[in-house]
């Protein structure tokens, strides 16, 4: 039983070493694909308790899918709209929460790949750890990229007087306004936090 653990552990060392930034490639649709709307790709979306890199990177798979996506007819929205302002306020949050997922999810691979507490004796893997950081780095630079749209939208979505029923949609644009939610500043203190530990390994 010991060996078949230290077996699955070892394989999943090797396979982590493997990695190269152009494994995170979001642009290819399975040409059987019968998902249409974006509700149909959002429905995809899923962090399970004990989430592996493979879950991240599905998510953004399917969020970028689903930003490139028309919108269902508002009968089939997540929550019916009653007037045409209230249905154009949901797609303008929706795409909002859609870009915010990505940045999410971003921000937690790419903590996969960061190195955080640089300790003399890693000095030996210096070469791998600063492979793994350059990782890290791609992938911060990618979610400060989505967050700019997160903002962008936001501020789209302030001049839409409706409101939806969808209270985790309405709950988003408070915490941006009140800068519970800003990931500007989360992006920012990891790259710099960064910059230091690959100093520290060069």
């Amino acid at each position: 039983m010991k060996v078949k653990i230290l077996l699955v552990k070892f394989l999943l060392f090797v396979s982590l070493l493997g990695v190269e930034i152009n494994d995170f490639k979001w642009d290819v649709l399975p040409s059987h694909s019968k998902f249409r709307y974006v509700e149909d790709f959002y429905s995809l979306y899923y962090v399970p308790l004990k989430p592996e890199n493979s879950d991240f990177n599905r998510n953004i798979f399917w969020l970028k899918w689903a930003l490139a996506a028309p919108f269902a007819p508002p009968i089939f929205a997540l929550s019916p709209p009653k007037t045409p302002e209230a249905y154009e306020k949901y797609k303008t949050l929706m795409r909002m929460h859609l870009h915010y997922l990505v940045t999410k999810n971003l921000v937690f691979l790419a903590a996969r790949f960061d190195k955080h507490e640089p300790v003399f004796y890693n000095k030996p893997f210096a070469e791998d750890i600063l492979k793994s950081l350059g990782i890290a780095e791609y992938l911060y630079l990618e979610a400060a990229k989505e967050w700019k749209k997160v903002l962008n939208i936001y501020r789209q979505a302030l001049k839409i007087k409706a409101r939806t029923n969808l209270n985790f949609l309405e709950q988003a644009v408070y915490r941006i306004r009140t800068k519970e939610l800003d990931y500007d500043r989360v992006i920012k203190r990891k790259l710099k936090k960064l910059a230091r530990t690959k100093k520290y390994f060069s």
